[in-house]
């Protein structure tokens, strides 16, 4: 019995031994140490900006709003007049939401983001949501989660998203949703045209069809959040003229 604690306290001494061994080999070796970190950040830039390259896809979408109103009026000419583009007589003020001033930033907002996030697009003969089409066909899994000399790959590129209400998302879920919130963003644009009522959007992604299908359900989350503000502004009407005839 004896004997086994000496040998537990043995190899308990050679234990923190072997960890002073290590942070002095640190210490006595920082430069070196240094010098490695410095070549491997250069390195993977290199190969991340350089050597990694591939081919890019870019589209856009532009179109012209049809403000004359009527039953031959298109969705999109609809939900455009809103946001005061096009001139007119019901054009929003800047200070407005739905203003023309606004409209770049609510198609480029988190919520609008999200939103198309969560709407479904047809793969072959099956739907997916698109954020997880998204994980599937674009190129972060093998860059921004790809890893590299100093972490390894990232878990999230195989989680899978089910359909559900932003506002239930979990902590877990929003780092995700952040990380393709922001690669979205920086790729995508939206230029209204001073001169006219065109207005385009633009998108670049690593897949042709990928960029296709993000402008496409862009379009789509702006046109349910067009939908949603003005039935909250309808009600919002009609409660006001509620309240004026029961006075």
């Amino acid at each position: 019995m004896d004997q086994n604690i000496k040998g537990e306290q043995i190899s308990t001494k050679d234990f923190f031994l072997s960890v002073f061994k290590y942070f002095k080999f640190l210490g006595n070796n920082w430069q070196l140490l240094l010098v490695a970190l410095i070549v491997g950040s250069i390195y993977d830039i290199i190969n991340n900006t350089f050597l990694d390259s591939e081919d890019t896809y870019s589209g856009q979408i532009t179109f012209h709003l049809e403000l004359e109103g009527g039953g031959s009026q298109n969705q999109l000419g609809g939900f455009a007049s809103a946001f005061g583009l096009g001139g007119g007589a019901g054009q929003a003020q800047g200070g407005s939401l739905l203003a023309s001033s606004n409209f770049e930033a609510i198609i480029l907002s988190g919520n609008v983001f999200h939103n198309a996030f969560m709407r479904e697009v047809k793969i072959g003969n099956r739907k997916e949501l698109f954020i997880n089409y998204f994980i599937d066909s674009s190129d972060i899994k093998r860059k921004e989660w790809g890893g590299n000399l100093f972490r390894g790959p990232s878990p999230y590129s195989e989680y899978r998203f089910k359909k559900k209400d932003i506002s239930e998302f979990t902590p877990y879920e929003n780092q995700i949703l952040a990380d393709i919130y922001t690669k979205l963003y920086n790729v995508t644009r939206v230029e209204p045209d001073k001169n006219s009522s065109l207005i385009s959007i633009f998108a670049t992604t690593s897949n042709e069809k990928l960029t296709k299908d993000w402008i496409e359900t862009l379009m789509g989350a702006t046109e349910d959040f067009y939908r949603d503000m003005k039935t909250k502004k309808t009600k919002q009407i009609l409660r006001v003229q509620e309240g004026r005839l029961d006075s």
